[in-house]
């Protein structure tokens, strides 16, 4: 029971009214930017891992120590765990049967548009082919 007793507030407006707050708070958006929210992730960095030879996906790529899976695509994260953001990565990059590959990753930041799901940086993909051992 919320408010005065008795009274019910019901689920609905619990999620509405803070993003009625939001909206007024950051300025007027138009209708089709507010419909946009909230905003799937982005992630900075995409990786297609592929044999430097026939120039196929790679199956289970490693990127900084952590499993991509089969399908040759990563999406790195840093040594610890944490997530690429905007700034620039070193990402080791290796396979079962594949040599190693080091590439720093540059991400540059971007403008915030408070009513786009646009991030505040410019994801990055990048073709990083392994040479076969």
């Amino acid at each position: 029971m919320l408010g005065r007793p008795g009274a019910w507030v019901k689920p609905f407006a619990l999620l509405v009214v803070p993003f009625a707050i939001l909206a007024l708070a950051v300025g007027a958006c138009s209708e089709k930017q507010c419909q946009a929210l909230p905003c799937p992730f982005q992630f900075a960095v995409t990786l297609n891992v592929l044999d430097a030879v026939d120039g196929g996906a790679v199956s289970n790529p490693v990127a900084n120590g952590i499993p991509c899976g089969t399908s040759g695509v990563c999406i790195p994260r840093h040594a610890d765990g944490g997530v690429i953001g905007a700034g620039t990565s070193s990402i080791d990059v290796t396979a079962a049967g594949y040599g190693h590959v080091q590439l720093d990753v540059t991400v540059p930041a971007a403008m915030i548009d408070p009513c786009s799901c646009q991030p505040d940086y410019v994801p990055q993909t990048r073709d990083v082919p392994l040479p076969p051992l």
